[in-house]
């Protein structure tokens, strides 16, 4: 690295109240800290965006703020993703509940325990999988109830009997525990747990989380029980749940995605666009102790010849990275951080920063500004894009198209990434056109994805 590069350190993630001031978060926390002060426990709020959007960093900075009210709420923080594949989400949820809560007294603690566990084993027993469509007003009980014989009716009713007392039970059993755990806050206290990264779980799985939640965790146990001091706050995608809901309950119009999730959320919320000018403040505010840097990456993308440049050529190039970066899909803090890092090592060579200067060209410098944040984004389209046979990257470029005979399980392991199709269209990379991207340009030119993938390579990147 050169001089100008001597001190700089690079970014790293944070999730703090001035990163969200500086991306326009601040109201919707705000929001929604008023949602789960003023929300009628038990409650369901949804905060909706699409993956990679921001929603973790909203989620987090809702849960510091919720932890400032330590006498009127206790907060908990569980990713259903992280323990996906133990196949049994509802446990490892109770588990967190108890573990993060780290209750002192070790009488609090032990009762905590014991009614997870009963929760827990009630919750295998029942099977979260087997028919809930019922208890939100699907017709599968209807169906088997029509084609039942009346010597078996009984029997079916009494079994219906037996499942309902058991949800009751454990209705009764969470809100003894989330009663437990508050026994050393207000009496008006909640227990606020935020659920991240259902985008990533599996669809079957987003599902019968949020309905076991709903049926067995929210609610009254009867009429005249106490009410469960807790309310859960979801970050999901819109699309992704929507998905899911007709995944898993395919042709049945009870179950559109709209109306089910009415049913479901007490609550929702969108996360907010972020502009180009939030964008631009966040880069300065990232950059405010090391200036030079700022202006080195800036000249970098300005396109304005260096004698005619004047101060304000820094707002130039400073305006052609924001835009590239306010993608929705490159929109967070993370991964705007992310890239900008990626830029700092790339022009941290005096040679290539050379190259750069002299492309003059708006267009291919916004394409290499989104190939170089799409591989932080995107990594595994990258590696296929690069790695892959042209038979295979032509079966990925139909499926993307919409054509469902190519779509294998490896395919789609690629074309499934969430905000792909997104990022193609504004990188302007048609799938008919994938395979000539994929060619060298003559005399190293900055024109394919090829060139500006070598080039991210000649970096180390």
């Amino acid at each position: 690295m050169d001089d100008t590069l001597q001190n700089f350190t690079l970014f790293k993630d944070r999730h703090d109240a001035h990163e969200a001031e500086l991306l326009g978060q601040t109201p919707i926390i705000a929001t929604l800290g008023r949602v789960i002060e003023r929300l009628p426990a038990p409650g369901c709020v949804a905060l909706y965006g699409s993956w990679g959007t921001g929603k973790t960093s909203i989620l987090r900075q809702a849960m510091r703020a919720e932890l400032v009210h330590a006498g009127a709420r206790r907060s908990v923080w569980f990713d259903p993703w992280e323990y996906e594949r133990l196949g049994d989400v509802m446990s490892s949820l109770l588990h967190a509940i108890v573990k993060q809560l780290a209750l002192s007294d070790g009488s609090r603690a032990k009762r905590a325990k014991q009614l997870a566990l009963g929760i827990a084993k009630t919750t295998l027993s029942l099977g979260t999988r087997v028919a809930l469509a019922g208890a939100f007003g699907g017709d599968e009980m209807f169906k088997s109830l029509a084609s039942m014989r009346p010597e078996d009716m009984q029997g079916h009713w009494q079994a219906f009997e037996s499942f309902q007392d058991q949800v009751s039970n454990m209705k009764d059993s969470f809100r003894k525990l989330v009663d437990t755990a508050l026994e050393d806050c207000d009496e008006d206290a909640r227990l606020v747990i935020f659920l991240d990264d259902l985008d990533r779980c599996l669809p079957d799985n987003v599902v019968v989380l949020i309905e076991a939640i709903k049926l067995f965790l929210c609610g009254s146990a009867s009429p005249d029980a106490p009410a469960t001091r807790a309310v859960f706050v979801f970050g999901l995608d819109r699309r992704i749940v929507g998905e899911a809901i007709h995944h898993r309950y395919p042709g049945s119009t009870a179950y559109t995605g709209e109306n089910y999730l009415e049913k479901i959320f007490d609550v929702s919320l969108e996360v907010p666009p972020v502009s180009i000018e939030q964008i631009e403040t966040f880069i300065r505010n990232e950059f405010a102790s090391n200036p030079s840097v700022l202006s080195m990456l800036a000249a970098a993308f300005t396109v304005t010849a260096p004698k005619q440049r004047t101060d304000g050529s820094t707002v130039e190039g400073l305006r052609l990275i924001a835009r590239a970066l306010a993608l929705p899909v490159l929109a967070n803090p993370r991964v705007i951080k992310r890239s900008l890092n990626r830029l700092v090592l790339l022009l941290s060579d005096a040679a290539r920063r050379k190259r750069l200067n002299s492309l003059r060209d708006t267009q291919r410098l916004h394409r290499l500004l989104l190939w170089t944040a799409g591989a932080e984004r995107f990594r595994g389209f990258r590696q296929f894009f690069r790695e892959s046979t042209k038979a295979a990257l032509l079966a990925a470029a139909a499926a993307l198209a919409g054509d469902a005979s190519q779509r294998s399980e490896d395919i789609a392991s690629v074309t499934d990434m969430p905000g792909l199709r997104e990022f193609l269209a504004a990188f302007e990379l048609p799938p008919n056109g994938w395979e000539a991207e994929r060619r060298r340009s003559p005399g190293g030119v900055l024109v394919t994805v090829r060139d500006i993938d070598d080039f991210l390579a000649q970096a180390g990147l």
